[in-house]
């Protein structure tokens, strides 16, 4: 019985914590990432703009965009079970200003951009040994991509982040 308790709550404070951080969030403002497609081709530059609508007088660090590739390997083990490995393949940040002030009321539109890796340097990520070792195992391989806007202010940073394709 004690054991239960003490579970609820543990689960009830963790609920109220995400709901506090999603609330203390979204108090100062907004950001939003927007792009004219969501694919894209290997060695592009992407461009797109950062919405942020300031609610608060914001007094911002850093603003910055992240490029992320991750690996995902599907397949089976031994047992048959499914399995899932992921791995990051490819990092990039890009800063788009530092220290600035966003007054409260105050919308803005900063476009961005960023650019994409080449296909020639991802084949070296997953070399030709990995790649034939994965097709006797009979494992998938893909790559994952998220582009995300970070606006870097004290205490809760906003975010945002989004899915693309690469091909």
């Amino acid at each position: 019985m004690d054991r239960e308790i003490i579970t609820i709550s543990i689960v009830g404070i963790i609920i109220l914590g995400l709901m506090a951080y999603y609330i203390g969030s979204t108090l100062k403002g907004n950001i939003k990432i927007v792009l004219a497609k969501s694919a894209f081709s290997f060695g592009e530059t992407l461009t797109g703009i950062i919405n942020i609508e300031a609610k608060k007088i914001i007094n911002c660090n850093r603003l910055y965009v992240k490029l992320v590739g991750n690996e995902i390997v599907k397949g089976k083990n031994e047992r048959g079970e499914s399995i899932r490995r992921s791995r990051v393949v490819y990092k990039k940040e890009t800063e788009i200003h530092g220290t600035s002030e966003y007054l409260k009321g105050t919308k803005h539109s900063i476009p961005f951009q960023i650019e994409l890796p080449d296909a020639f340097g991802l084949a070296r990520a997953g070399s030709v040994e990995k790649f034939i070792a994965n097709t006797l195992r009979n494992e998938y391989r893909c790559f994952e991509w998220k582009l995300s806007a970070h606006f870097n202010v004290k205490g809760i940073d906003l975010t945002d982040r989004n899915r693309i394709m690469i091909e």
